[in-house]
């Protein structure tokens, strides 16, 4: 089961500014509980839900400052809570933007001459979300509230610094309007315009850009033509064909999927297609579809031997024309050639022959960081321990040779000789290690942190500031961080694949 997580803020009330009262931030708090709770996979106990409002606080989760400072840095610290698949933070309230800087205002907060006294930084919210280096992260803002009629707007450009921060950090965003504009409440359904459309519009798409369409088209029509234009931003750029929410995929979800799948088969771009059949068969809960899935990807793999087979060794094979791009524009490394001998051997000891097929086509794809957490998903399997999501020392020595060396073949064939695990046992000897298990000391250490581009400035890298394309240094990859163990620079690995003699 899925660890997904959310924390749910609302606030009415502000206990220092009672002339910026809203109406229906709290009532729009509880309908995005409702929906994540029953219908997108959220257990209602990994949901933290603020409410700003009189009668709440006495809760241990009245959205003070220090509660939710406290929320973010210590109760869902990954320590606490274990690798999470996915990561909801929603804002229904006021937002202010001071000297470049965004924050949004607190229960408590205070602002005395247009100067902020207490308010949560949403660089500081970004940073602490972001500590869930593997989570898929959703940052939902409806902020910049008015009545409709109102003119006491408290925020201008709210999300600029936001949007910028977010791109950084891999994390993707869903604001209520647009730069300048104001997000509206509607006495006629006693919520916000915007949230009420988003739980409507997400029980008919979960995929980001049919989302989005609907979002705008529905908030016009709620607000009655006024100005408010919802924005989704997606981050990375690949992550625009996959669902928001797996969990909450709707028919029609499917259906567009299937489409694009077809789509980019007939124009020859086969790892896109193979990508989205591979949605599809996360994402369906019909047995139908993920048969044609799973029919689909057979058939464009021989589609793929048959124009390798057309071309004599040597010869240099036209490329496929690349369809336009169906969302966003999907980065390069999406687009490699798909001319790549196919004779692989995908078994595992444990689960028997093609467990690793869908490794071999994200590593074909040149989707190295997917590549990279199927890679951990796989391997914590292998010995029992997804459920933990993270390996202990006894665990990598005992790790069956036969998959060790299926794994690290299919990270350097397709990498070009770039990455894999025993090309960073090589680097790791060549800075002084040993592969005999033990910890080889900071310099050394150190030493092969830089050398694989793990270590920048003088300090280790975040897990998403890992570069998920060939212009990485040779080494760089597999990484598989899992909590803070990194298991592809483990010195205990090295051992095991001396062990089995890689």
């Amino acid at each position: 089961m899925a660890n997904n997580w959310a924390i749910i803020i609302g606030i009415n009330q502000y206990e220092h500014h009672p002339e910026r009262q809203l109406n229906y931030a709290v009532p729009d708090a509880q309908l995005i509980y409702e929906f994540l709770s029953t219908q997108a996979g959220f257990a209602p106990d990994q949901i933290r839900l603020c409410l700003g409002e009189t009668e709440y606080r006495t809760s241990p989760t009245y959205p003070t400052y220090a509660t939710l400072i406290k929320l973010l840095n210590r109760d869902l610290d990954p320590s606490r809570i274990g690798p999470v698949d996915r990561l909801w933070f929603f804002f229904a309230g006021h937002g202010v933007s001071q000297n470049g800087r965004d924050y949004l205002l607190t229960a408590d907060s205070l602002l005395e001459d247009i100067e902020l006294k207490i308010a949560l930084p949403i660089d500081e919210v970004i940073a602490s979300l972001r500590r869930h280096q593997t989570a898929d992260i959703v940052l939902v803002l409806d902020n910049c509230r008015q009545l409709q009629g109102s003119r006491t707007l408290i925020s201008a450009e709210v999300g600029k610094q936001t949007v910028e921060l977010a791109q950084s950090r891999g994390i993707t965003t869903i604001f209520a309007c647009d730069y300048g504009q104001y997000s509206y409440e509607l006495d006629s359904v006693k919520q916000g315009a915007f949230t009420y459309a988003l739980v409507e519009g997400l029980k008919h798409h979960t995929l980001p850009d049919q989302l989005e369409q609907y979002l705008r088209r529905r908030v016009a029509e709620l607000n009655q033509r006024r100005d408010q234009v919802p924005r989704i931003r997606v981050e990375p750029a690949s992550k625009a064909l996959q669902p928001l929410l797996p969990n909450a995929v709707t028919a029609a979800d499917i259906t567009v999927l299937v489409n694009r799948a077809t789509k980019a088969e007939l124009e020859e771009d086969f790892e896109t297609a193979k990508q989205l059949w591979w949605e599809i068969i996360e994402a369906a809960q019909s047995r139908d579809r993920i048969r044609e899935a799973r029919s689909a990807i057979d058939r464009v793999d021989r589609k793929i031997a048959r124009l390798r087979n057309n071309y004599s060794v040597g010869t240099n094979p036209p490329q496929p024309e690349q369809s336009q791009p169906l969302i966003a524009p999907l980065p390069a490394e999406l687009t490699i050639s798909p001319f790549i001998s196919s004779n692989d051997d995908l078994s595992s000891e444990r689960f028997g022959a093609n467990y690793y097929t869908k490794l071999r086509d994200l590593l074909k794809a040149g989707n190295w960081k997917k590549a990279d957490r199927e890679t951990a998903n796989r391997m914590c399997e292998v010995i029992d321990r997804q459920k933990e999501g993270w390996f202990r020392e006894e665990d990598i020595q005992m790790f069956p040779c036969q998959d060790l060396l299926n794994i690290d073949r299919l990270w350097v064939k397709y990498s070009d000789g770039k990455f894999g695990f025993s090309v960073q046992k090589r680097i790791y000897l060549e800075c002084g290690g040993k592969p005999d298990g033990k910890y080889p000391g900071k310099d050394i250490w150190e030493r092969f942190g830089d050398r694989l581009g793990w270590i920048r400035n003088g300090r280790w890298i975040y897990y998403e500031d890992v570069i998920s394309n060939t212009s990485a240094v040779t080494g760089h990859l597999p990484l598989l961080r899992v909590f803070d163990f990194v298991v592809g620079g483990s010195w205990g690995l090295f051992s095991r694949i001396e062990a089995c003699k890689l």
